[in-house]
């Protein structure tokens, strides 16, 4: 077939003008061709755009292979050494540089009719998030059920999570009786698909060009709260980051939470022993990382972890302080006094700033205090005021029936988290909230809707 021949036929499919790198000699007398999103399995490249182009010296022209919902898988027609390869289009072929495309080990994707030769694309995004945790690897192959309840050492790596482009704000999609949903799909839920473990080096290597590369230059480390089995810590995390737009490195620190209701006392003694561990990972983020800045965040339980490591860390390291922006503390299950007397102390003097986020309408918190004998940090009845902690009522805002969930749940929670994570703006200058004079001072509280 000739090179106007080949030509010709790319013409029926599209046209753009472009210019291309250089072929190598070896291809001198047909096209190249630049895909976009392109993955090799074996013997078949899968890709949502080929752009062909002429070779360099003749008339510049493109042809453009592309769907708005299809991904196209082609044929290879030819592997060189170097990387190269020769691809079936459109009864032609052209060359595709090693460059352009990722290798994959696991099998062609099998979602969606295939139609003419065509993949219909997932309408689901990835959300590719990174964790640390001391849950003990379970060896089992199913992503939810790589970590479960049992107390392990330190491992790392990262975890691919759905999020279904109609998703809504604050939602955690899953499978429903009530809408007659019986399989778990990408499409329609938040699900977890995969884990995978890196040596330690390798994790921070991407954590660091992640930060690198995105415009907050910024990490998050989330730590979940009790009754939090790892799949449900890791689709949370990756809701958050999808919901509040981050760009930055977001981190899952997943501890040994049973993941059950009747596992509190357990929870409570794993989450005790956990803090070392967290105040290690921290430490070498901090080092290690690159510059960006870390916002620690934290859910009922998991503030216990949190603000125990990081004023461990602060007290034995002072000179990381600087790495730290923000702990945010959101319904936390903590004793108030013991939080006044060990830790504030330490977070007014070296630490980051602090935002509290409280609500008197928590039940679970409500429980805990019955169970404790003591208030809780996350109790709005009264809001604590403490020196260098933003305190926030948001018992007006809307949330579940155990009014728990509202950081993750609730627009006006998750846009005032956006305000202090991605934009930096004062408590002041949040519109949303007003001002009120306290007992022991000023806090902020959600208007009501």
């Amino acid at each position: 077939m000739t090179r106007k021949s080949a030509l010709g036929r790319l013409a029926r499919a599209g046209l753009v003008a472009l210019c291309l790198p250089t072929a190598p000699a070896w291809a001198a007398t047909e096209d190249i061709a630049t895909p976009v999103e392109a993955f090799l399995y074996a013997d078949e490249l899968v890709f949502s755009e080929l752009e062909c182009h002429a070779r360099p010296g003749d008339v510049p022209v493109a042809r453009r292979l592309a769907g708005e919902d299809l991904i196209f898988p082609l044929p290879v027609l030819e592997r060189v050494p170097d990387g190269w390869l020769r691809l079936g289009v459109a009864g032609a072929a052209c060359w595709i540089a090693p460059a352009t495309y990722v290798e994959r080990a696991d099998a062609a994707p099998t979602h969606g009719a295939r139609t003419r030769g065509l993949y219909r694309k997932p309408n689901y995004v990835t959300m590719r998030i990174f964790y640390a945790t001391n849950r003990k690897a379970s060896g089992e192959p199913a992503p939810a059920n790589r970590y479960l309840g049992a107390r392990g050492s330190l491992e790392q790596g990262v975890c691919e999570v759905s999020i279904p482009r109609d998703h809504r704000l604050g939602q955690l999609e899953q499978p429903s009786l009530w809408r007659l949903e019986f399989k778990p799909d990408p499409e329609q839920h938040v699900l977890l698909l995969s884990v995978a473990p890196q040596a330690r080096d390798d994790f921070m290597a991407e954590v660091r060009a992640r930060v690198a590369q995105s415009k907050s230059r910024s990490l998050f480390v989330f730590v979940h709260g009790y009754n939090a089995n790892f799949a449900d810590a890791a689709r949370r995390t990756a809701q958050m980051t999808y919901d509040l737009g981050y760009d930055g490195a977001p981190i899952l620190f997943s501890w040994p939470s049973q993941g059950r209701l009747s596992g509190y006392l357990e929870d409570e003694n794993n989450s005790e022993w956990s803090v070392p561990d967290l105040r290690d990972f921290l430490a070498d983020l901090a080092r290690r990382a690159g510059d960006g800045e870390i916002y620690l965040v934290a859910h009922s339980m998991g503030n216990r972890v949190a603000t125990r490591a990081l004023a461990r860390l602060l007290t034995e390291q002072p000179a990381l302080a600087p790495r730290f922006r923000e702990l945010l503390l959101i319904a936390p299950d903590l004793d108030v006094d013991i939080y006044r007397r060990e830790l504030a102390p330490v977070f007014a003097q070296a630490g980051p700033r602090v935002t509290l986020y409280a609500s008197n309408r928590d039940k679970a918190l409500s429980a805990s205090k019955k169970l404790h004998g003591g208030t809780r940090l996350g109790d709005a009845s009264p809001v604590t005021v403490l020196a260098g902690m933003d305190s926030i009522d948001a018992t007006e805002v809307e949330t579940d029936l155990l009014g728990h969930s509202y950081f993750a749940e609730a627009k006006h929670v998750l846009s005032d988290l956006f305000a202090v994570i991605r934009e930096h703006r004062p408590v002041s200058l949040r519109a949303w909230l007003e001002e009120v004079a306290g007992r022991d001072g000023r806090y902020w509280r959600f208007q009501a809707p």
